[in-house]
């Protein structure tokens, strides 16, 4: 894992720095072909968890492969000192876990997959490379919903799976570039949610939240290395859509009902950008200058259309997001001596909101969320703090804006006769940071309209999310506004 200088390569969310995961390249053996073959095991006691490792490679003058796959078993959790003092029988109820054994149920899961990835030289200055793997988590339990946490009687992950493909082509002397390099990517992730609160009714309705993003990619880079400076240009795009059918199963009378999901059904979100960036060796051996300049661009969008009608209405409104922003980076390496040098560098960060970000509605593991569209025209602001105690700000909710940030960070640095000192500092200032907070209604707005799922859930205020309120009532029932017009729970509501 190496945490490198180039952000200005990959785009939103990359703030501050990449850390890169470099995976295992097969080789090519110019002499003869060989097959190399690897089988580990583990075991730790701490969950009786216990997997396997194999990997094959072949290499050839021209054509290298690896085949990768492991699997392993993790099974109920012991906690620390056999104490968890998060669970919901000590938090409610004043029990220790441990009176339903020494581990934590619903801490068990099986993860298994595997890796293809090939590399083909059609001649010394071409290359093809082929990478496809897969990943699967069979029963998942969100244990910090059950007894782990909120006391619900179901919270299970099913059909927990990963897909991702990417092919390259690569060119060495691609006509003013010594390197050029152009790829496709897909990248498929879904996941089935299955939720039952019910106050600890087994015929209470169980929520399946059912969701598949699929993402497609393309990006190309260039590069060319000169005596003193070393470019780098490219750029990519990405397209990302999301299925979330949801659907209520009622176990009293067998009953199905169509339901929010927790992010709008068929939403897009688009995502790209251009980027160079140079590193200049203005006096050799000691003065190294850095620039990188990029500007990226994104637009989500969610349209009612998509939505099924229940009760003659749509489950969520039209709603949409673009923005761009241009982040540059500057930085300098002063090398004093042999083995000590000092670095300074400045750097803007941006970063978009993303699908979970813009569309998350309805009740979640944060609280139940609403879109800033249902609470136009409702003297909705934000609350002082995300506690049931919060208090409003005066601050009118508005549409969520993308964070941004500028960092500053120096350094000294002595690597010489067996000594290695690294002294570093950096400020880093972050703008429009998302954050949870609890959303304040006026008295009679919740019944406006808009909130018809009205579970209750923590309150989380993200310009275009908000949600309702505090972690203190997430497990108590309807949720109501009070006299001072916020929204809490309504014991006397309870059904």
């Amino acid at each position: 894992m190496i945490r490198g200088p180039n952000s200005a390569q990959f785009g939103s969310d990359s703030i501050g720095g990449s850390v890169q995961v470099v995976s295992q390249t097969p080789l090519f053996t110019p002499v003869k072909s060989e097959i190399h073959g690897r089988v580990s095991s583990h075991y730790n006691s701490a969950d009786h968890g216990f997997g396997a490792n194999s990997l094959v490679t072949f290499g050839a003058k021209d054509l290298a492969l690896s085949v990768n796959l492991a699997s392993h078993r993790s099974n109920t959790l012991r906690p620390g000192g056999g104490f968890d003092s998060h669970a919901a029988v000590n938090r409610f109820l004043g029990i220790r876990l441990d009176v339903f054994g020494k581990r934590s149920t619903d801490t068990a899961f099986t993860q298994y997959g595997g890796l293809f990835k090939l590399v083909y030289a059609p001649t010394p200055r071409d290359q093809l490379s082929v990478h496809y793997q897969r990943a699967q988590i069979d029963g998942g339990k969100r244990f910090d919903q059950t007894l782990g946490g909120d006391g619900n009687l179901i919270a299970d992950l099913g059909a927990f799976m990963l897909d991702f493909f990417y092919g390259r082509y690569g060119r060495f002397f691609a006509g003013p570039f010594d390197t050029f390099a152009l790829s496709y990517s897909y990248n498929a992730q879904r996941e089935e949610r299955v939720n039952q609160g019910g106050q600890g009714n087994p015929l209470g309705p169980i929520t399946h939240q059912y969701e598949r993003t699929v993402v497609h990619g393309l990006q190309s880079q260039a590069a060319e290395q000169w005596r003193k400076n070393n470019l780098v240009i490219g750029g990519e795009f990405y397209y990302d859509r999301v299925r979330a059918p949801s659907y209520v199963f009622d176990p009293a009378g067998g009953a199905v009902t169509l339901a929010r999901p927790r992010v709008p059904d068929k939403a897009t979100y688009h995502s790209g950008g251009v980027y160079a960036q140079n590193v200049w060796a203005a006096i050799p051996e000691r003065l190294r200058l850095i620039g990188a300049l990029r500007y990226s661009r994104a637009a989500y969008n969610s349209r009612a259309e998509n939505s099924p009608l229940v009760n003659g209405q749509p489950l969520w409104p039209d709603d949409k997001l673009t923005a761009g922003a241009v982040t540059p980076r500057f930085g300098a390496v002063v090398t004093f001596a042999e083995g000590f040098n000092v670095s300074a560098q400045v750097s803007r960060g941006f970063r978009t909101p993303h699908i979970t970000d813009q569309g998350t509605l309805g009740l979640t593991g944060n609280g139940f969320e609403a879109n800033a569209v249902d609470l136009a025209g409702k003297g909705a602001t934000i609350g002082s703090s995300a506690g049931a105690t919060a208090v409003s700000t005066g601050i009118p909710v508005a549409r969520l804006n993308p964070e941004t940030s500028w960092t500053y960070e120096g350094g000294v640095h002595l690597h010489r006769s067996g000594i290695d000192i690294d002294v570093n500092g950096f400020v880093n200032d972050i703008y429009d940071n998302i954050v949870l907070q609890t959303l304040i209604l006026p008295q009679g707005a919740a019944s406006q309209g808009g909130f018809d799922d009205r579970r209750t859930g923590a309150a989380r205020s993200r310009g275009a999310i908000a949600n309702f309120f505090a972690r203190g009532a997430r497990a108590r029932g309807l949720i109501a506004p009070g006299a001072d017009g916020r929204l809490g729970a309504a014991d006397d509501l309870l059904q």
